[in-house]
């Protein structure tokens, strides 16, 4: 999973712009911003929303076997 910052500023561990988080599962891509500048609670975040996709809580739902 990637947390990464879009704002340019010139310091980003100091300015106050959110995270944003980017991950791939099943060839389908996830991505959001977790809506806060603190680092350690952005991880928790995205770890979070991760989890829920692997449960099928959120964003895509797992593909159904094919019968053959």
């Amino acid at each position: 999973m990637k947390l990464f910052k879009r704002c340019g500023c010139p310091d980003p561990t100091r300015c106050r712009h959110a995270y944003h988080f980017h991950f791939k599962l099943n060839r389908q891509r996830h991505f959001g911003s977790t809506r806060t500048g603190n680092h350690q609670l952005a991880e928790r975040i995205a770890a979070k929303r991760r989890v829920a996709v692997l449960e099928g809580r959120e964003g895509f739902r797992q593909p159904k076997p094919v019968r053959l």
